[in-house]
């Protein structure tokens, strides 16, 4: 299929009950991320607001609103999907160039949004280019509207009239703003080239593979079965393992309540996308177990997981399947005194030249690192946090790691976070890079995924990274610049 044809994936994300505000009627936000890559332009523009809102621009645009909720983002989505690329104008040395739809999704946490991703095919020389992208988009709706534009992968920016990271970007209000006023805010221009490096420093520490993706047509790809069944719905990191040329997925299941007993799951897939339950579910009932990390170990596997009140414990299995249970773990100071009482939940697992790691968390305060070389005694390499909350506003309140990976030469951690003290937020996917598991930078593009997505980890398919998101239902998520897989 020709890259020049509309390929849009329509993503159902049930929308969750409001837990914090709704944003006003008549409101509408919006979010413009421009990256300019050596080959070409990407767009993303988000759109919030409530359900009331949306019904009356479906109203304005002679649209009859549907039923349901679904069913009117459903209108706006292919609305916003044709009419935004005819009123976002990029040029290029003063030359208009189309814009080509690749995705779009919508999501719902105490507002609802969607979110376009746009691209253009330019090629950039060592001669500077000046790009200008002109959003003529927005009614005449009150609302925050945020602009933002950068470089990536080996093109060079100069010359830019806005800040290069969105994180950086300042709110305005589009309420009131005369017309060239909302034609200044609404306008992100630089000059571009390829740069003399192959990478910036930044790309260098967090290459695209890490950190572009864009959600698949398929999601969610698991979810609880919403039955009466022991996994009506499914909760926390569930792990997601290619092993042998073969996907596994374990999960955690219940039923009812949240404070009901939570129990492992297991399930197989031949492509990582459709995936079929395990006949004899639940594999492990012996013990509250959620928030699981599998890592493949000689001949078995091992798991840690959290059980009740948020305390690990270790399980193993010959074949990911039948699980023994080890107790809780031992996780000591540096010292060698035992940690304080209190939760100590999120385990994640990374091995190494013999050595065992095991990162946690405590009340999503910040994120400790012990190691072990048996498995049964676990000292803190240091008795404060390895990764620090904050001090961006993503994840000041409440962060905890998912995974750790080793990619050219460094290591990687998923990690979701939280910017609600009260944690009515979305629980967003974030990234972080080090050289020795102790000293971690944050990716400054952090989040990876702005939704309510959280549990995130990568998975290599053998071509490329996917980003797979396990909570509260398992979305994955691919590289823009893949060929389908679906």
């Amino acid at each position: 299929m020709s890259r020049h044809w509309l390929f849009l994936g329509l993503l159902l994300t049930p929308i969750v009950e409001t837990v914090g505000h709704e944003l006003p009627d008549d409101v509408i936000e919006r979010r413009v991320q421009i990256s300019v890559k050596p080959d070409r332009v990407l767009l993303e523009y988000s759109l919030t607001m409530n359900d009331t809102t949306l019904a009356g621009q479906l109203a304005k645009h002679d649209l009859k609103p549907a039923e349901t909720s679904s069913q009117r983002w459903d209108q706006f989505q292919e609305l916003a999907l044709q009419s935004l690329p005819a009123t976002i104008a990029l040029t290029v040395d003063g030359h208009a160039v189309p814009w080509e739809p690749i995705r779009s999704s919508y999501s719902g946490w105490s507002h609802r949004q969607l979110s376009c991703l746009f691209a253009a095919y330019v090629r950039l020389t060592a001669r500077p280019t000046r790009i200008v992208v002109a959003d003529h988009s927005f009614p005449q709706n009150p609302g925050e509207y945020r602009i933002a534009m950068k470089s990536r992968s080996g093109a060079k920016m100069a010359d830019s009239t806005v800040p290069v990271l969105v994180s950086g970007a300042q709110a305005v209000s589009l309420e009131g703003l005369k017309p060239s006023e909302r034609l200044r805010v609404s306008r992100a221009e630089a000059e571009f080239s390829v740069a003399e490096s192959t990478r910036s420093t930044s790309d260098t520490l967090f290459p695209d593979e890490l950190t572009q993706f864009v959600p698949s047509e398929k999601n969610p790809v698991f979810a609880g079965s919403g039955q009466e069944t022991w996994d009506q719905k499914i909760r926390e990191r569930g792990c997601v393992l290619r092993h042998q040329g073969k996907w596994h997925l374990w999960y955690t299941g219940y039923r009812g309540e949240r404070d009901a007993t939570k129990l492992l799951g297991y399930a197989s897939s031949q492509d990582g996308l459709t995936w079929a339950r395990h006949e004899e579910n639940p594999v492990f009932d012996q013990a509250w177990s959620e928030d699981v990390h599998v890592v493949h170990d000689g001949d078995g596997f091992q798991m840690v997981a959290e059980g009740r009140d948020d305390i690990p414990h270790r399980l193993t299995s010959p074949d990911g399947i039948q699980w023994t249970d080890h107790g809780r773990l031992d996780v000591r100071q540096v010292d060698g005194t035992p940690i304080s009482p209190g939760p100590y939940g999120t385990p994640t697992l990374w091995v190494e030249d013999g050595t065992w790691f095991l990162f946690y968390e405590r009340g999503d305060r910040g994120v400790w690192l012990a190691k072990s070389t048996d498995l049964q005694v676990w000292a803190n390499v240091q008795d404060a946090p390895v990764i620090e909350r904050g001090p961006a506003e993503y994840d000041r309140h409440a962060i905890a790691l998912n995974q750790v990976i080793r990619h050219e030469g460094r290591y990687y951690g998923v990690y979701h976070a939280n910017a609600d003290k009260n944690r009515e937020g979305p629980w967003t996917t974030c990234l972080a890079v080090s050289d020795d598991l102790v000293h971690w930078e944050k990716y400054p593009g952090n989040p990876l995924i702005r939704t309510n997505d959280s549990s995130g980890q990568f998975v290599h398919d053998g071509e490329r990274y996917r980003l797979y998101t396990a909570h509260p239902d398992v979305r994955v998520y691919l590289s823009p610049d893949a060929k389908s897989v679906e």
